[in-house]
Order: C-alpha cells, then sequence, then structure tokens
C-alpha cells in the first residue's frame, strides 16, 4: 500500500475513532501491513480480516479465511468495514458490497479504495487532437489504464460513477475522491 493511500485511511480513522469499537478488513493481510495495524486503531477492541488465501494472526489482528462474497459474521457486527485494492480480484464484486455492508452496524462506515480511472488534461488533449483528425470514436473514447497486477485475477477499474452508483449504492456517501496517478479511487460511506 503507498504512502498516499494509508494516510488517507489515517486521516478518515483519526476522524471516526470515537465512534469505533469493531473493525473489519475485507482483503485484510496477517502482517504488518494491514490497516487493522495502523496507531490510529489501537485502542478498538475488536479487531478482525478476511483474506480468501492469507491468512493467520499478527499481533493482535486475527486475518480469517473467508470469502468476502459470503462473509462469516452476524448481520450488523462492525462500526467500520475497510477494503483497500481487493475488489478489482474479485469477478463478482459487487457480491462482496452487499457482504460489507450486510455486516455493518446502523451508522457504520465503509471505506473502500479501488484501482480507477479520472479525467485527466493530457487524456482531453489527446482525445481533442483525435477528434480533430477525425479518428474512429475508438480512439476519441479512449483511457489510460494501468498494468495488470496479480494476474491472472485483475478484472476491474473503477470511476467515480461506479463507485457512487455500485460500491457505495443504498449507503449515505460522505466522500467520494482520488489520489495518486494513476488515481485509486476511494469512497465511504454510512449505513441509514
Amino acid at each position: 500500500m503507498t504512502n498516499s493511500v494509508y494516510e488517507e485511511y489515517r486521516r478518515l480513522f483519526n476522524l471516526l475513532r470515537s465512534s469505533i469499537d469493531s473493525v473489519l478488513e475485507v482483503g485484510a493481510l496477517p502482517n504488518k501491513n494491514s490497516l487493522l495495524n495502523a496507531p490510529e486503531l489501537s485502542e478498538v477492541s475488536n479487531k478482525v480480516g478476511v483474506n480468501l488465501s492469507e491468512y493467520g494472526k499478527y499481533k493482535d489482528v486475527e486475518v480469517l479465511q473467508a470469502d468476502a462474497r459470503k462473509l462469516p459474521f452476524p448481520s450488523e457486527s462492525f462500526d467500520l468495514v475497510v477494503c483497500s485494492s481487493t475488489l478489482e480480484h474479485i469477478p463478482n464484486f459487487w457480491l462482496a458490497c452487499d457482504e460489507m455492508k450486510r455486516v455493518l452496524k446502523q451508522e457504520g462506515s465503509l471505506i473502500i479504495n479501488v484501482p480507477g480511472f479520472i479525467r485527466m488534461p493530457i487524456g482531453d488533449k489527446l482525445r481533442g487532437l483525435a477528434k480533430r483528425a477525425r479518428l474512429t470514436d475508438f480512439f476519441r473514447r479512449a483511457t489510460f489504464t494501468v498494468y495488470i497486477h496479480d494476474a491472472p485475477h485483475d478484472y476491474y477499474r473503477f470511476s467515480i460513477y461506479s463507485m457512487r452508483e455500485i460500491v457505495m449504492n443504498d449507503l449515505e456517501i460522505e466522500e467520494i475522491w482520488s489520489v495518486m496517478n494513476p488515481p485509486r479511487i476511494f469512497g465511504w460511506g454510512r449505513k441509514k
């Protein structure tokens, strides 16, 4: 996880600190890189992670083997659910989104980041050139992509629109934004 992504989570953990007693990290790793090890969560009594292939214990964090599309927790179990750079590896990611919302308590927060697309000035210039040169619609609509990682299980890239309409569907959206280039799209929503 890059510093700018980690800093965004730390900023939000600071904002939410007083309302968090339980946290679930979907796609957690049983090592120091887990978001559950952030200093802002050190006072949280119930921290648990899930991962399909990497699981175990690291310090006070237990990472269970579980599929994000069928979480092994009762409904409304967590004050905060976080998911970093995981949805793009789930073929039917919307099922994982539904499960994260199911286990989220009323008034709880869901924070997710995914690799994405944003409008970039260079892309706008290139599309303008393609239009003036009367190139096919394909060239006028082209977008830049980032390289595939963890192949062959890298399926998606997201936009702010997919974050709003699909990932954060049914939540009260607090914020949707991007960091870095190539972009990481963040979404923060609350269950009402």
